[in-house]
């Protein structure tokens, strides 16, 4: 006689929803293991603001990402800085800029993948690069970058990263890790130092919903952000480099494949070298819609 256990039927068919279809529940700040089906497509959309003593950065970051199998997603962001603003020292004059960013190119391969009694477990591994595409003003005859965008966008150099994330996903409760190494090249005789980054989130679902329902999911998040000295003409910037650990609450708000996701972070410690600001908060507010 085959006894059919109701509870278990319900979890396995929650399951299926909620990791087949609904939209992704990793970190905001970092980067989390999920991957869309293979042939699906998402857009991404998302705006960061932050604060750093007296400069204010916004930049708006839009994606597509489309699922080549079931193992490997690839993805181009195009990021855009709203607004950069620098205030002097000791004055009341500020400076904006606004451009466009490198853009980034980048592949997401699952190195394994595990369904069990009520949870998911996956990790990937994510390879990307990003382009020299800042907008910023250049000297037809030499190049180079001239005075035009003050503050600079960023530096025009070819650049590459590489990390692995993974990540345990139950009906109530979700667990993820990442961790990503910038590496910067020269340009214009300046190299910005190479970036290292780990991410740590753990989430909940405060009731079980079905698919059609409207989803709340609430995490906590922290960044540790390492930063390397810049280098110019080979020489270490002394006010260049340190490290930031992040903090702060995000919460993701979805139904079906659409989802709308906001986070706040705050420095819970950080060193920096020489003379530079301090971060003070930083803010990300967004949408995915998945196809």
């Amino acid at each position: 006689m085959i006894i059919i256990n109701p509870r278990k039927i319900l979890i396995l068919a929650l399951l299926s929803t909620f990791f087949s279809k609904a939209a992704p529940h990793g970190p905001i700040f970092g980067l989390g293991p999920d991957l869309i089906r293979k042939g699906g497509y998402a857009i991404e959309a998302e705006i960061e603001h932050e604060i750093v003593g007296k400069e204010r950065e916004s930049v708006l970051n839009a994606e597509i990402i489309y699922g080549a199998t079931e193992y490997l997603s690839i993805s181009a962001v195009m990021p855009f800085f709203l607004n950069m603003e620098h205030q002097e020292n000791g004055t009341s004059k500020s400076f904006k800029s606004a451009g466009l960013d490198k853009i980034e190119t980048q592949a997401k391969l699952r190195i394994y993948h595990d369904y069990q009694y009520g949870l998911r477990d996956q990790a990937v591994i994510i390879g990307g690069i990003r382009l020299p595409t800042i907008s910023q003003a250049q000297d037809p005859n030499t190049r180079l970058p001239v005075q035009g965008k003050n503050p600079s966008l960023g530096n025009q150099s070819l650049d590459f990263f590489i990390a692995l994330a993974a990540g345990r996903e139950m009906l109530q409760k979700n667990y993820f890790c990442s961790l990503q190494y910038v590496v910067n090249t020269r340009a214009n005789h300046i190299k910005e130092g190479n970036e290292l980054t780990l991410t740590l989130s753990t989430g909940f679902r405060p009731s079980l919903i079905s698919y059609r329902d409207l989803d709340w999911f609430f995490s906590m998040e922290f960044n540790f952000i390492n930063t390397e000295k810049s280098l110019k003409s080979g020489i270490a910037e002394i006010n260049s480099g340190g490290y930031t650990g992040y903090i702060g609450p995000t919460v993701i708000v979805s139904k079906e494949n659409i989802a709308f996701k906001a986070g706040i972070q705050a420095p819970m410690f950080e060193q920096v070298n020489g003379e530079q600001d301090k971060h003070d908060l930083r803010f990300a507010a967004g949408f995915d819609l998945h196809f």
